[in-house]
């Protein structure tokens, strides 16, 4: 049996799941008619080091995917490659905390494939640093 959440992290986990809940019904737009595009659902989690912060983010993941009739892909990014690396070995099969992703599958951003994301039928969770999108680090970044 795996880690069992605290009070204050499981009530953290299900206010983000709330959340996007909320926004799902009605998402913020930019453009008209077909051009329509909706804004991807953004949350962002601060807290001292040693938290918890990635068990709380599993676990809304995997409320979220549990609230989804299409499988979503969630893309989690921080600003630093270690936490990437932490989190991501945490979560990914095997990982200490992967018990709280519920049909969940875990990769690294540069794993990427889009015949992936077309035929899976589980939620994918991608992981980054946010210097991926930074074109000066592009050659730097894994």
């Amino acid at each position: 049996m795996g880690l069992e959440l605290f009070q204050f992290q499981q009530e953290a986990a299900s206010q983000i799941a709330d959340r996007y809940s909320e926004y799902s019904v009605e998402p913020i737009g930019f453009g008209r008619g077909a051009k329509r595009r909706d804004v991807p659902f953004y949350q962002a989690l601060s807290s001292i080091t040693g938290s918890g912060k990635t068990a709380i983010l599993a676990q809304a993941v995997s409320e979220i995917v549990a609230m989804s009739e299409v499988p979503p892909i969630i893309l989690w990014l921080s600003k630093g490659k270690v936490v990437v690396q932490q989190s991501y070995a945490n979560l990914a099969e095997g990982g200490k905390y992967n018990h709280l992703l519920v049909d969940t599958t875990v990769r690294l951003l540069s794993e990427y494939d889009p015949e992936d994301v077309a035929n899976s039928k589980e939620a994918l969770l991608y992981f980054a640093t946010v210097g991926t999108f930074n074109q000066k680090d592009r050659e730097k970044s894994n």
